[in-house]
């Protein structure tokens, strides 16, 4: 079975827990989706910075072996959401599960469907 993490873009850490206590075999998800840009209002240069510096340690993840599945905003169709990238990721993946760290925002928490991606 391969796990899947999702990696958000406020997470962007090797000392991240999902990242740390799983093994190298575990695929890493991360998304540039519009749903996230637009639940609250951020500077455009603020979205930018955000969405480069998860292109960079996408990067610096790959640069040390991990496997990361990157939804970039414009890719063609794009990503609705996290849900949706979560479930495409593992609908192309047989036995999956997902993980994700435990955010701050209760909204995260609670737009993720219970059985796409499991919170730790």
């Amino acid at each position: 079975m391969t796990d899947l993490v999702l990696l958000l873009g406020d997470q962007l850490t090797p000392d991240l827990p999902s990242l740390r206590q799983r093994p190298d075999a575990a695929d890493i998800l991360m998304a540039e989706v519009a749903a996230e840009t637009t639940y609250v209002w951020h500077h455009r240069k603020k979205i930018a910075f955000i969405f480069s510096a998860m292109r960079h340690f996408a990067d610096a993840l790959r640069r040390d072996g991990r496997t990361v599945i990157y939804r970039a905003l414009d890719e063609d169709p794009p990503c609705a959401d996290l849900a949706q990238a979560v479930a495409d990721a593992l609908a192309q993946r047989a036995n999956s599960s997902c993980e994700q760290m435990k955010r701050s925002s209760s909204r995260m928490t609670t737009s993720m469907p219970k059985r796409a991606c499991q919170v730790s």
